[in-house]
Parts: structure tokens; C-alpha cells; sequence
């Protein structure tokens, strides 16, 4: 995508008239607004500003080399939704235009455990996000987005860049297939060429082999959190595993899908999955659950009786509680054990936890 805007200083000038718009659009939101639908079929206008505000966040943090993913999280809005947004706008337009961004790589974290990304592809990567964010907005409230030529000429290429083919119509594809445009505005096009509404889907792929007594189990993951054994009544990350992007962004950036790793289980020991949305659920004082804390306190419990077998629903009504059944995200628990027993077949359990409307 990078190579498509041929510096720093215009993907940069590009992304602020992104961003300027977007503030100017938000202006427009009332209270009343908030419980509005988006094109996003996910989440309310209320929900869609909270995720565009943690985004500057992130990428702002991201600018100045922090990696932390709590920077990329939802926080709630304020009494003052505008002034909430028009604060993170400001807050990563100052970002960008520091001194020393231009040698910086950015990291990611959203895209991949360790990734990172020279300044003007990760720029770049914004820019389009604010782009058809800042339609979005517009369509909610029934207002024009207002951009110049230059700037949708610019976007469309982006946008263009993002591959067609089977890669869309596979499960789990970040990008649907294009839409067909036949009319309509340039930011139009724009957003029936995206047609993605996220760019940023993640994967593990797990290998588990059957009646291959020597086989292990293998793992391939995309930009997903690292799974969690449960060994010796701890619980440690698999951290070690190859770090990829989101499926979306593997040909964007020139990447490709890493190859399958064992997943290095002994007998016995357990392999816990799960989805961002178990290690982002908040208490009622905003502390995120702390899931390897809670999981190995868990697994210890179980040890003997009723079994490991209960784990994933223990751990589902554990996180429930702590987030008092209100869930922001979905949340997904998975795990994985291999038998102790000589003959015993590996044990796979899977769970999901129905949440409530995302950012209601």
C-alpha cells in the first residue's frame, strides 16, 4: 500500500484531510445520534466512534514506537462524545506530524503479535480506515462526506490494491467481494471497492492429527493472540510461535501466511484459545480480565474432579462475572489437551460465549 503514495509528507497530509473530515462529520452527532445504525452492521454510531477513538489512540501510541496493545483498546465514551473524538483527532495528528516519525517502524499490534511497519504504509493503513470511516459517519446522520479529487484519487488506489479473486470469497476473508458500482460518487466506488467493513480479521489454524501416533499437533497464526498452556498448575504463553498479519493484510504488506509450527504440547498439559474479546472484557472498575491468572487457578481446581473437561465453562461463567454479563466483544474459548493415557485420543473442547449487542 505504501508504494502507492510516494512519501511520507502526502500520505501524511493525506491522512490529516482523513481525519479532518471525520471531525467535521462528528460535529454533526447529537445524544439523540448515538443510538443510530452504521453501514458497519455491527455497531450503533455509538459504537463506531468508540472504536474510531481507540484507533487514534493506537495508532498515535504506534507513531512514537509503544506496542502496547492496551493502547489499542475501546474506552467508554464521555458526557461529550464530540469533544471525546476531536481530542483523539488531535491527539494522533500531532502524532504523525512529530519529529522522527519518518525513520520510525510502527507497531501493530491489532495486525499481528510483534509486527511492525515503516511509517507511510502504516499511515497509509489509517488514512483508508478514516476515509471510509468518515463515510460511514456521514451515512448514519444523512450528511455529505466533503473530500477533495487529489485525495479520492489517492484513496481509490489504495483501495484498488486490495486483492480480488478467491481470496474474498474464502471463509473468514477480511474483504468481500468488491460491490458493483455503476453510478454514484467517487467516495462511493471507494467504499464498494473496500466493501470490507474490517480490515483486521485474525486466525489460528490447528492442525490436530488423527491415528498418526507420531504426528504433533501444528498451529498457524495470523495476527491472533498466542495461545495459553496450562502446565504445572501455571499457565504460560506460546509466544514463540512465527507472527503473521490479519488474513486481509497478508498481500497488502507483502507478507506471506507462515508455515504450520508444532504446538509442543506434552501429555497432559492443556492448550487454551481464545479471541480478544475474553482478554479485553472489563470490570465494573475497567480492570481487563486476567486470564492466565484465572485460567490456572481454574485448571488446578479441576485437576482431580469433575476434570479438565469443565474448564471452558468454568472459565466462560468466570468471565461473565468478572464483566458483570456485559461483554463488549465477542468471546471465544477453545481449548486443546492431550491425553495422558498411552492409548487415549487427544480431547478438544470448544465453547462460545454469546454476547450481548457489541458497544451498544
Amino acid at each position: 500500500m505504501h508504494m502507492l503514495i510516494n512519501s511520507l509528507t502526502a500520505v501524511t497530509d493525506l491522512d490529516a484531510q482523513a481525519v479532518r473530515e471525520s471531525v467535521r462529520l462528528v460535529t454533526y452527532v447529537t445524544a439523540a445520534d448515538l443510538a443510530r445504525p452504521t453501514p458497519c452492521a455491527d455497531w450503533t454510531l455509538h459504537g463506531l466512534l468508540r472504536h474510531m477513538i481507540a484507533q487514534h489512540h493506537g495508532f498515535a501510541a504506534a507513531s512514537a514506537g509503544d506496542g502496547d496493545s492496551a493502547r489499542w483498546r475501546s474506552r467508554p465514551l464521555g458526557d461529550d462524545a464530540v469533544s471525546d473524538y476531536r481530542a483523539a483527532a488531535d491527539r494522533v495528528l500531532a502524532a504523525f506530524a512529530a519529529d522522527g516519525v519518518a525513520g520510525r517502524e510502527f507497531p501493530l499490534p491489532e495486525f499481528g503479535p510483534g509486527l511492525t511497519f515503516p511509517a507511510a504504509q502504516a499511515i497509509s493503513f489509517h488514512f483508508i480506515d478514516y476515509v471510509v470511516h468518515s463515510w460511514d459517519v456521514a451515512r448514519a446522520l444523512g450528511v455529505p462526506a466533503r473530500f477533495s479529487p487529489d485525495l479520492l484519487d489517492a484513496a481509490l488506489a489504495v483501495a484498488q490494491a486490495v486483492p480480488a479473486g478467491d481470496a474474498r470469497t474464502a471463509p473468514g476473508a477480511a474483504f468481500a467481494p468488491p460491490v458493483a458500482w455503476s453510478g454514484g460518487t467517487r467516495l462511493d466506488q471507494i467504499v464498494a471497492v473496500m466493501e470490507h467493513r474490517e480490515a483486521f480479521v485474525t486466525a489460528q489454524f490447528i492442525d490436530i492429527p488423527n491415528g498418526d501416533e507420531d504426528a504433533e499437533p501444528r498451529i498457524v497464526c495470523c495476527g491472533h493472540p498466542p495461545p495459553l498452556v496450562l502446565r504445572d498448575r501455571g499457565a504460560t504463553f506460546l509466544d514463540a510461535i512465527p507472527a503473521a498479519p490479519p488474513l486481509g493484510l497478508l498481500d497488502l504488506t507483502g507478507r506471506t501466511c507462515p508455515r504450520p509450527v508444532p504446538l509442543l504440547l506434552l501429555p497432559g498439559e492443556t492448550a487454551l484459545f481464545y479471541t480478544d474479546g475474553v482478554t479485553e472484557a472489563r470490570d465494573g472498575a475497567g480492570a481487563v480480565y486476567p486470564l492466565p491468572a484465572r485460567a490456572a487457578a481454574i485448571a488446578a481446581e479441576l485437576a482431580l474432579e469433575p476434570g479438565i473437561g469443565e474448564l471452558p465453562g468454568r472459565l466462560a461463567a468466570d468471565l461473565l462475572a468478572h464483566a458483570q454479563g456485559d461483554l463488549r466483544d465477542d468471546a471465544t474459548l477453545m481449548c486443546l489437551r492431550l491425553a495422558d493415557d498411552a492409548d487415549g485420543a487427544d480431547e478438544v473442547q470448544l465453547l462460545t460465549v454469546i454476547c450481548g449487542r457489541p458497544f451498544a
